[in-house]
Formats: structure tokens, sequence, C-alpha cells
């Protein structure tokens, strides 16, 4: 959920500025869980505020995850979303197009697998050019 000023951001919540790095936001949680540092004496209050403490540095020491906060606070994160959305589109379609093509081979024979990486299909080309080498009659 956008946070609408800077004191409800995850910002105001650690008291670091919007360009701060990865070490001054620990520096932040660390000097927060100072003030409080044994948790069977927190209140129902503190528990709370600790907890959005936590998920305020997990989320900014994120750098994808910062990314996402940052464009939903300014833009209501319209743009982001089609972003992801967009990449989320492209790999579905990467994914069905090579279950297409792994049904295609399997019907040519039905021993034929998925391969997974390089170094996988290079084997597999290798054997059957082993293999077809030695069907065929020498001349």
């Amino acid at each position: 959920m956008p946070a609408s000023t800077w004191e409800d951001s995850y910002y105001g919540t650690l008291g670091v500025g919007l360009n701060a790095s990865s070490h001054e936001i620990r520096e932040a949680r660390r000097g927060i869980r100072r003030i409080c540092p044994e948790k069977e004496s927190r209140s129902e209050e503190d528990a709370m505020f600790f907890r959005q403490v936590k998920t305020a540095s997990k989320c900014l020491l994120n750098k994808q995850r910062r990314e996402i906060y940052d464009y939903s606070c300014n833009n209501n994160g319209t743009e982001l979303q089609m972003k992801w959305q967009r990449k989320a589109d492209k790999s579905k379609r990467r994914r069905e197009q090579s279950e297409e093509r792994l049904k295609e081979l399997q019907k040519v024979n039905p021993l034929a697998q998925k391969s997974t990486t390089k170094r996988e299909r290079r084997q597999m080309n290798d054997r059957r050019s082993k293999h077809n080498q030695r069907l065929r009659p020498s001349s």
C-alpha cells in the first residue's frame, strides 16, 4: 500500500532519506533496536512498531523490492505493474513454446526429454552424431 507522506513511508519508519544507502538503513535499524533490546519488556505498541521496522528494512535492503516500493509510492504502481506483467507474460509464452516443442519432439521420438542446459543439449547432439556415424556404411 503506497504511503501518502514521508512519515508514513518505510523511509520515515526508519528515519532515513529517500537516497539512503544499505549501510545507512542497517545502521538506522540497529539504532532503533538499541532503544528497547529486550523482547519481554516490550508493550504491544512497541512490538508492532518493531515489526514495521523489520518489514521496512527488509523491503528497502532488497533492490528489487525497493524499486517496486518506490514506484508504487510515486506512480500508484501502475507503470511497474505493467512492466512486471509484461515480463510474466513473456516468460509464460516462452514456457508454453518450449512445452510445445517438447511435445513435437516426443511425437517423433517418444524417449525425448526436455533438455535444461546447453551442456546437456550438446551431449545429446554428440551422442546422436556418433550413433549416426556408426549406422552409416563406410565406403
